[in-house]
C-alpha cells in the first residue's frame, strides 16, 4: 500500500488555501471590528470635546462677569467690606 506523494501534496495545498481563507476572513472581520470600535471612541472623544467645551465657556463666562464686576464701584464697596470682615475676625 503505496501512498503516492503528489496526493499527499494536493490535500496539503488544498487544507493550505482553506487555511487562508480562514485566516483572510478573521482578518476582515478584525477590520470592520476595528472600524466600529474608530467609530464609537470618535463619537465619545466629540462628547467629551463638547462638555469641556461647553465648561470652557461658563468659566470664561465667570471670567469676563469678574473683570467687568471688580472694575465698577459696587465691586470696589465689596471687595472693601470684605477686607473689613476679614479683618475683624
Amino acid at each position: 500500500m503505496t501512498v503516492d506523494l503528489n496526493l499527499i501534496l494536493q490535500f496539503c495545498l488544498i487544507l493550505l488555501v482553506i487555511a487562508l481563507t480562514v485566516g483572510a476572513v478573521i482578518f476582515i472581520l478584525i477590520l470592520l471590528d476595528l472600524k466600529q470600535i474608530t467609530k464609537r471612541v470618535n463619537r465619545e472623544i466629540k462628547a467629551v470635546t463638547f462638555i469641556v467645551d461647553f465648561l470652557d465657556m461658563i468659566v470664561s463666562g465667570f471670567h469676563l462677569a469678574k473683570r467687568k464686576f471688580g472694575d465698577s464701584g459696587v465691586g470696589r464697596t465689596i471687595k472693601k467690606t470684605l477686607k473689613i470682615s476679614k479683618e475683624d475676625e
